[in-house]
């Protein structure tokens, strides 16, 4: 049971090589499941090596399973959810601990340090949320399949917010030291600060036997087999609907025209890529103006607003303004509005 613990670890990882969230997609995900396979073989081999890889694929395929159908929901969790408070309250009570003076204010965390007081934002990509609910999602399967108790799943998840407010706290201290976001979801660092965590459950749940895992549904009841299909179309239709069907909508009629020329912020006319920084980078709106342009005829305005300017437009967009309107333009946009 110990090597399928630390099987979850390659199997957490695989998705951050698999899919561009942190960083591009790389062919690496495919040995981190040749690694996982491996690792979950040792936990079967004393079923015979045939025996063992057949049961070490079946394993690491029904956590990927469970894993990928949870990726769409926290896809719409993370777009709707970004501050963390809870966990920046633990942290900043644990820095005064370790000798570092902290205060907590919401999801902020003012650290004062020789020189400057930092301020500390925490969010959930910060506290590695991806990364435990992945490895959670795997852990759970794990626990299911070895038909363990309540309290085993009590003992599991207590172990897994431990550690995972004690990591951010250290990542946290690091932040301190080298100024490097980074730190926070860099892969082969977080990889690494797994380690730990994974050889801690493989050491607690060591005396728990290899999960038994059994596709056929000989002489299941019907009522239990129609629940598990359920379940299991439930599982791959989510995976198959994250990666690979894509909702482009409908061709609307509507003309948008953004206002660039009373707006010195937010910016739409600068790509949004990898190949230059700063605050005209960081507040960029290049991505939305793009999106837009996919659905309606779009177009900037970029002089002075007239009586022409918004006849052909159904839609007017006034971004963070930086120059004044004038009176003249003011009425222009008013029996537009209108």
């Amino acid at each position: 049971m110990k090597y399928l613990w630390v099987s979850l670890l390659p199997l957490t990882f695989f998705w951050t090589s698999a899919v561009h969230i942190y960083e591009p997609a790389s062919l690496f995900c495919l040995l981190l499941v040749f690694m996982a396979a491996a690792l979950s073989f040792f936990g079967y081999r004393a079923r015979g090596v045939l025996a063992g890889i057949k049961d070490a694929v079946k394993f690491c395929a029904l956590v990927l399973i469970a894993q990928g159908a949870v990726f769409p929901f926290y896809y719409i969790m993370a777009a709707r959810v970004h501050q963390e408070p809870v966990f920046a309250f633990l942290a900043s009570g644990l820095l005064n601990l370790f000798g570092v003076k902290a205060v907590c204010e919401g999801n902020l965390i003012y650290i004062d340090t020789f020189l400057v007081t930092i301020v500390f934002s925490s969010t959930i990509e910060k506290a590695g949320a991806l990364f435990f609910i992945l490895f959670t999602i795997g852990g759970v399967v794990c626990l299911l399949l070895a038909k363990a108790r309540i309290k085993h799943f009590a003992l599991f998840f207590a172990i897994t917010f431990v550690y995972a407010v004690l990591r951010y706290v250290f990542v946290i201290m690091l932040f301190m030291t080298y100024s490097r976001h980074s730190l926070f979801w860099e892969k082969i660092f977080t990889f690494a600060a797994f380690i730990p965590y994974a050889l801690i459950l493989a050491a607690v749940f060591k005396a728990l036997p290899a999960p038994e895992i059994i596709l056929s549904l000989k002489g299941v009841p019907v009522k239990k087999a129609a629940v598990t299909g359920v379940l299991a179309f439930f599982l791959v239709f989510s995976g198959v609907a994250f990666f690979g069907l894509r909702d482009i909508g409908k061709e609307k009629a509507s003309r948008v025209l953004v206002d660039e020329y009373h707006s010195d912020w937010e910016w739409t006319t600068d790509a949004y890529d990898e190949e230059w920084f700063g605050e005209r980078s960081g507040y960029n709106y290049y991505c939305f103006y793009n999106l837009l342009e996919k659905y309606y005829e779009t177009g900037r305005n970029m002089g002075p607003i007239t009586g022409d300017t918004l006849k052909n437009a159904d839609v007017f967009i006034m971004k963070t303004p930086t120059l004044p309107f004038s009176e003249e333009e003011v009425l222009h946009i008013t029996d537009f509005s209108v």
